[in-house]
């Protein structure tokens, strides 16, 4: 038995030339182990001969899948098992139970004979031990190897087989002791385990289950996938590793070139959209002139007549300069453009002035987060999706400039002009390069959505607020002091080798840098008998 081939050497061969002779090696060498569980499990032979062949069929066809399998002693013991459990009723098992507890009673038994007492619960406790012992067990006892052979089947030296071999001995003995059987040692329970694996094996039974499983065996089913199945089963971790590796890569690649692509037409047909929409405006643009000369001629062609009517002789009238005709039922009117420089789209406000009454104040073009106004929307023709655009587009920039000037503040806190009287100190200093790196980036984005025209109208509407808010890009330093004044919340900018102090409620609706808003919000509304400490910035 020295230089018997492995079992999945064996397989190896049958799944690779159909040999049949390796196959029913691998039924002589496991079919008394086989049968005897199923014996064991069913008691009759009918049944257990039925339960041997169809261990063998399901071996036949996942052979494929256990070519990685040194021994297959410990599969064929755990598959034995499952079909012949299902073999038996799930309420015979019961009753099996029973009858055995009420053998047992409640306290512990000693039987003359071991093997008659634990024979039908062998199986049982046998699938309780780890695999490894479980495997140990059956090559020594039921395939009857020597202990140089169960270690040259699990890869281990002989001494290491004979220590786990006494060691699955010693936790099978400690199951039955939990169940009431007093085992006296590991020897006699290796005893009964070499009695209880001697069956006598039907006569006809190995060439019957070999010639059933063989003709239900699933190595003929995989066709030309046979081998790269067996191949691939044999790989090492690396190889598998690379090889899972190399086919992930296939679809990531594909789907990096379909992206690639993607983007490509994405700008492609941005490109195309800019143009159509830039030759729409220039053609309306064209429409209008046109119709603004056929309206001078025909009302120059309308005196004329009626000066002919009249006999008077009149001069050639003189086209009118910026005129403006529309329907006078549009939304819309007609100004120069060299007035959008001097109006303001925002909405008013109102307010309470310093002599007590009402006020009413024009709020920025852009909101606090950046979006802008619908004032400033409507007098730009925005459509929905290009308001949609650019209020995300200002919203993302206003976050991002914010996010810049933090990187060159630095907040602190101490009394106003050395008094009692708290305050925040956001000292910035000027990032002239990064922020007019910002400014022609966020400049590009607008015109590239609103186009050149109204884009630059966008931008004339905006740049006071810009120069406000963003210290005109980072140009210069600036020091925006919070002053927590019990009248009301002050606030003094130091810019541009100028200063002033305000009231933070006449900023006309102009917001602070989230820094100083942590403040103002916590100094605006104090629990009462409790003093509010800021948020950190």
């Amino acid at each position: 038995m020295m230089n018997d081939p492995a079992d999945n050497e064996l397989l190896k061969r049958y799944l690779k030339n159909g040999a049949q002779d390796a196959f029913a090696t691998l039924v002589k060498r496991y079919l008394a182990l086989v049968y005897g569980v199923a014996l064991r499990r069913l008691h009759d032979s009918a049944p257990a001969q039925e339960v041997t062949q169809n261990v063998f069929i399901t071996l036949a066809r996942q052979a494929v899948w256990l070519t990685g399998h040194a021994s297959l002693g410990g599969w064929l013991y755990r598959t034995t098992n499952n079909l012949a459990q299902h073999e038996w009723r799930s309420e015979q098992r019961r009753r099996k139970r029973e009858e055995i507890a009420l053998e047992l009673g409640t306290c512990m038994k000693t039987d003359p004979s071991l093997l008659s007492t634990i024979t039908p619960l062998l199986d049982e406790a046998m699938l309780e031990l780890r695999s490894a012992d479980r495997e140990a067990l059956l090559l020594r006892y039921f395939a009857q190897k020597s202990l140089r052979e169960v270690g040259e089947t699990l890869g281990i030296k002989e001494d290491a087989a004979q220590k786990r071999v006494s060691k699955a001995l010693d936790a099978l003995a400690e199951r039955f002791r939990q169940r009431g059987f007093r085992v006296g040692g590991a020897a006699a329970l290796a005893l009964a385990l070499e009695q209880s694996s001697a069956h006598a094996i039907p006569a006809g039974l190995a060439l019957a289950t070999t010639q059933a499983a063989l003709s239900a065996g699933a190595a003929a089913s995989l066709g030309g996938m046979t081998m790269p199945i067996v191949k691939f089963m044999s790989l090492t971790k690396i190889q598998t590793a690379a090889l899972c590796v190399s086919l992930a890569a296939v679809p990531l690649g594909y789907q990096w070139h379909a992206l690639d692509s993607a983007r490509s037409m994405k700008d492609q047909f941005t490109a195309q959209l800019q143009t159509l929409r830039s030759d729409a405006l220039a053609q309306e643009q064209g429409r209008a002139r046109a119709e603004h000369r056929l309206t001078v001629a025909q009302s120059a062609l309308t005196r004329k007549t009626s000066a002919d009517h009249s006999g008077r002789h009149t001069e050639p009238a003189r086209p009118e300069e910026n005129l403006y005709v529309w329907d006078e039922n549009s939304p819309y009117v007609r100004v120069p453009k060299q007035l959008l420089s001097q109006l303001r789209f925002a909405p008013f406000g109102t307010r309470v002035g310093r002599d007590g009454k009402s006020e009413l104040y024009q709020l920025p073009p852009l909101a606090a987060d950046g979006s802008p106004q619908p004032a400033l929307a409507a007098a730009l023709g925005l459509s929905t999706d290009e308001s949609q655009r650019l209020r995300a587009l200002c919203q993302s920039e206003f976050a991002d400039f914010n996010t810049l000037a933090a990187s060159h503040s630095q907040l602190t806190e101490q009394p106003f002009a050395g008094g009692t009287i708290p305050s925040a100190v956001l000292n910035t200093t000027a990032f002239e390069d990064e922020g007019a790196q910002f400014q022609q980036q966020f400049k590009d984005q607008v015109t590239s959505l609103l186009g050149p025209e109204r884009g630059e109208t966008f931008w004339q509407q905006a740049t006071p607020e810009f120069t406000e808010l963003f210290n005109d890009f980072g140009a210069n330093p600036r020091q925006l002091q919070l002053i927590n004044n019990p009248r009301g919340l002050e606030l003094m900018n130091a810019y541009g080798g100028g200063a002033s102090v305000g009231l933070l409620s006449q900023r006309n609706g102009m917001p602070l840098p989230p820094q100083l808003q942590a403040y103002a919000d916590a100094w605006s509304t104090p629990p009462s008998g409790q003093t509010v400490e800021p948020s950190s910035p």
